[in-house]
């Protein structure tokens, strides 16, 4: 191939590539997708950290969670707990910015069981989690009446996922 073909062809793949990104609909594209990305991108590069990721990506979700399985870890109590989590109904309600996640997601970020009120098996639960003066806490299950009370309490609150 000649140079002149080259340089030619060049300049037509500019021009095409400088129309194509001119419509509206291209633009907006490349603003919201790809600039966004590589924004996440140069902040992301800096701290590979896969912990310090997940805190950025699911905020309270993730860092209450983590929070709440400290306590376990720090007792060395991880074996032997069943979880009974309420809804973020009942933590808006209680002044606290905790988006629940569903047992199985709790379980991804934690490794601890989770059950919700709605679910047959919260009566097994051994520990529970409530909100207290704007603070999560967490409390075993002293016995089942305690346990009926907390499960009928939070019922009273809807599960959304």
């Amino acid at each position: 191939m000649r140079p002149e073909k080259n340089i030619t062809l060049l300049a037509i793949g500019i021009i095409v590539l400088a129309a194509f990104f001119m419509l509206p609909a291209n633009r907006d594209w490349m603003a919201q997708r790809v600039l966004h990305y590589w924004k996440d991108f140069t902040v992301q590069k800096n701290d590979l950290s896969p912990e310090h990721r997940k805190i950025r990506r699911y905020q309270n979700a993730y860092t209450f969670s983590k929070r709440i399985a400290g306590y376990f870890q720090q007792n060395k109590l991880t074996d032997q707990v069943l979880l009974l989590v309420p809804p973020a109904s009942y933590f808006s309600a209680h002044g606290v910015n905790y988006p629940v996640p569903e047992p199985a997601v709790f379980y991804y970020y934690t490794g601890l069981k989770t059950v919700w009120a709605n679910s047959p098996e919260a009566i097994n639960a051994n520990w529970i989690v409530k909100a207290v003066r704007g603070e999560v806490i967490v409390d075993k299950a002293a016995d089942k009446s305690m346990l009926a009370d907390s499960i009928r309490s939070y019922k009273k609150y809807p599960y959304r996922l």
